[in-house]
C-alpha cells in the first residue's frame, strides 16, 4: 500500500461517525465566505453589473481603483472572520489525532478578545501571503483584457489563467499546513511559523502529491454536494499526513532542554554548568556536543539502550542515570 492510499484510509477511519460534524463545520464556513462575497457583489451592483464593471476596470483607472478597493475590503472581511477557519482546522486536526472535538470548536477563537486578536494576527500572515501569490497569478488576467480585442477569446484566456491562479495559490497554502496544526495545538504564533517552516522543508511536495491523488474529488468542487463530502475528506487527509510528518521531524530533531543545569562533580571541588549551547564551563576536558562528531540513527539507538539516555553526540549524553 502506498503512502497516499494509507493516509486516505486513515482519513476515512477518522471521519467515520464524524461526517455530520465535519460537514456542518464546513457548511458554516462556506456560509460565512458566501456572505462576504455577496457584500462585495452588492457593492459592484451599486456601480453597475459585475462583469461590465470588471471589463471597464481594465480600461478605466478610476474603476480599476474601486475594483481593487472592493476586493481588498472583501479580504479584510475574511480576515476578521478568519478565526472561524482556525476553528474548522481545530476540528479537523482533532479528528486527525483521534481526539474528541465539538462543533463549538468552530467558535473557539472567539471566546475572548485576546484569543481572537492573536488568531487574527496568525491568520493574517497566512492569508496575506496566499492572496499575494494569487494576485501574482491573476495579473495576466488583467493583461488578457488589455491585449486581446476579441472579448470572447479574452474571456477564455482569463478563465484558464484564473483557474491556474487559484490552483497555484492553493498549492502554495499547503506550506502552512504544519503551522496551522501547531497553532491549534497551542503553540505561539512565532513558534508555529518557525517550526512549521522547518518541517515544511522537503515535505510540502509530499502534501502536493497527496493533493493530486484527489484530483477527481477536486474537480467535483464545482458541484455543491460532492464538495461538502470532498473538502472534509481532503482536509482530514492533509492533517493526518502532517501529523505523521511532524512526528517524524520530532524523532529526528529531539528537543534539547533550554534551562541551565548545575551538577556537582565529586573529587573536582567545582561545579560544572551547562548552558544552552552545550558548552561546559570550568572543565577544559569537556567536549562540546556541538563540536563532536554527529551520531547516526543506529548510534543513537545503541547508546540509548546501553546508557539509558539519548546520546546527542559522541561527546555526551542526555538522560543516563539522572
Amino acid at each position: 500500500m502506498n503512502v497516499e492510499k494509507f493516509v486516505k484510509n486513515e482519513a476515512k477511519a477518522a471521519l467515520k461517525g464524524n461526517w455530520i460534524k465535519a460537514i456542518t463545520a464546513l457548511f458554516t464556513e462556506l456560509l460565512v465566505v458566501l456572505a462576504v462575497l455577496l457584500v462585495i457583489e452588492s457593492a459592484f451592483e451599486i456601480m453597475g453589473d459585475y462583469d461590465d464593471f470588471g471589463t471597464a476596470a481594465a480600461e478605466n483607472p478610476v474603476k480599476l481603483v474601486f475594483f481593487i478597493l472592493f476586493h481588498l475590503l472583501g479580504v479584510g472581511g475574511l480576515l476578521l472572520l478568519s478565526p472561524m477557519f482556525a476553528g474548522y482546522v481545530k476540528i479537523m486536526c482533532s479528528l486527525a489525532k483521534d481526539k474528541k472535538s465539538k462543533i463549538d470548536d468552530m467558535f473557539l477563537y472567539f471566546s475572548s478578545g485576546d484569543i481572537y486578536k492573536d488568531c487574527v494576527k496568525f491568520m493574517t500572515r497566512i492569508i496575506v501571503s496566499c492572496v499575494a501569490v494569487l494576485i501574482l497569478f491573476e495579473l495576466p488576467c488583467l493583461g488578457g483584457y488589455l491585449l486581446f480585442e476579441d472579448r470572447d477569446y479574452a474571456d477564455i484566456i482569463v478563465a484558464v489563467l484564473g483557474l491556474l491562479g487559484v490552483l497555484g495559490a492553493y498549492l502554495f497554502s499547503l506550506r502552512y499546513t504544519f503551522a496551522l496544526m501547531l497553532y491549534t495545538d497551542g503553540l505561539s504564533i512565532n513558534e508555529s511559523f518557525e517550526k512549521g517552516a522547518a518541517v515544511s522543508k522537503g515535505n510540502v511536495t509530499k502534501l502536493v502529491k497527496l493533493t493530486f491523488s484527489f484530483i477527481g474529488w477536486i474537480i467535483s468542487y464545482i458541484l455543491v454536494v460532492p464538495c461538502l463530502y470532498a473538502v472534509p475528506y481532503i482536509s482530514c487527509a492533509h492533517f493526518i499526513s502532517a501529523k505523521y510528518l511532524l512526528e517524524q521531524y520530532d524523532q529526528l530533531h529531539p528537543a534539547i532542554p533550554q534551562t541551565p543545569v548545575s551538577m556537582p562533580v565529586q573529587n573536582m571541588g567545582e561545579v560544572i554548568t551547562a548552558d544552552n549551547s552545550g558548552s561546559m564551563f570550568a572543565n577544559p576536558n569537556y567536549t562540546s556536543a556541538q563540536n563532536a562528531e554527529p551520531l547516526t540513527l543506529s548510534d543513537i539507538g545503541e547508546e540509548s539502550h546501553n546508557s539509558g539516555g539519548i546520546s546527542l553526540s559522541k561527546g555526551g549524553t542526555v538522560g543516563g542515570d539522572l
